[in-house]
């Protein structure tokens, strides 16, 4: 990520963002729903994506564990309606070509039971936030 290279307010850090603002509007005008990770609320900016909505997916440890980790939800909860009131949050299970990502230890490494259990806890946070 460039901000790791560059300062936030660095040209090379703010214009990539405010390219992607723009694409995000123009898409939006042209009638298509758009939607992201909730990273893209994280900038210090205040120009907010425009966006229809938000993923966020548990992390592998709250997958492994079967425990959701309430105040890292509250957190990301709370920057949503901060940045972006209104908009819902959906909660995924992020999967790439890795086997230590959450869908991959959900659907590999928990039995049946563990799953159920699993899916009915991110069903009682759905409901909280």
């Amino acid at each position: 990520m460039l901000t790791k290279k560059f300062e936030f307010d660095h040209p090379m850090a703010r214009d990539p963002y405010n390219g992607a603002c723009e694409i995000i509007e123009g898409a939006r005008r042209e009638g298509l729903v758009v939607g992201t990770w909730i990273t893209a609320l994280q900038f210090p900016y205040d120009r907010v994506p425009e966006v229809d909505f938000v993923t966020a997916s548990p992390t592998t440890r709250e997958v492994l564990s079967l425990e959701l980790n309430y105040s890292r939800w509250r957190r990301i909860a709370e920057l949503v309606k901060a940045k972006r009131p209104g908009i819902p949050l959906i909660i995924i299970l992020d999967i790439a070509a890795r086997d230590d990502l959450p869908l991959p230890v959900f659907s590999q490494k928990l039995t049946p039971r563990q799953q159920s259990e699993f899916l009915v806890k991110l069903s009682e946070l759905a409901r909280r936030l």
